[in-house]
């Protein structure tokens, strides 16, 4: 039985194509989120500017945890790890986070080195913020789009194309190979999210942000 990681990290559309990927290629398997700061980074914060959360896509997680069925947290993915057969970690420090150097079979689809990228199996190398077209919801339930701005290094891909082409290898069609598919995904999994997002974003619709600031 495979788990897979929801990361704070990852765009919307990423956090999309991992639940379906587990709706259409992995029934059965289980979700997790780690909550909390990655090694070495600090958790201060400030009330002007600065946040403690320093994902970029928390209130992201949030939104697809609701409608993604049971998610466990840090703690019961740690207690689950002996009893998996894979863990697929998307953009998130996951074991660096829960203090574990190690485990069998992990998968990582990372964009910079951390504690899981290193002590992963296999390691699919993803785009950065700044690589890809996107969206993201920051810590004050405001809806911001990424638009890419360099290529990407090497063969790296946004995370969502990524996960598209393993579903594709599981026999699945996730319909998120492209920018302009990913987003389209994206508004079909949450009714009501906004098509159209400005350059400067655009609040979270209340009826979203579970009644949230």
């Amino acid at each position: 039985r495979p788990g897979l990681v929801l990361g704070g990290q990852a765009t919307v559309e990423a956090l999309v194509a991992l639940v379906r990927l587990v709706e259409r290629a992995l029934p059965g398997a289980r979700l997790f989120r780690v909550a909390g700061p990655d090694p070495g980074r600090t958790p201060w914060s400030d009330a002007i500017l600065v946040h403690a959360d320093k994902d970029p896509d928390t209130r992201g997680v949030d939104l697809l945890a609701a409608r993604a069925g049971p998610v466990g947290d840090g703690g019961a993915l740690r207690d689950a790890l002996p009893d998996l057969d894979a863990l697929l970690v998307l953009e998130d420090d996951a074991l660096g986070r829960l203090g574990i150097e190690a485990a069998p079979a992990v998968v990582a689809l990372a964009f910079h080195g951390h504690r899981t990228a290193a002590a992963a199996a296999v390691l699919i190398p993803v785009a950065g913020a700044w690589e890809q077209d996107g969206t993201l919801v920051n810590a004050a339930g405001r809806i911001q789009r990424l638009r890419r701005a360099i290529r990407p290094a090497g063969e790296a891909v946004p995370a969502y194309v990524a996960l598209h082409r393993l579903g594709a290898l599981l026999g699945a069609d996730l319909g998120c190979g492209t920018p302009e598919a990913a987003t389209a995904v994206l508004g079909a999994a949450i009714p009501g999210f906004p098509a159209q997002v400005g350059p400067e974003g655009v609040d979270l619709p209340p009826d979203l942000s579970g009644g949230r600031p």
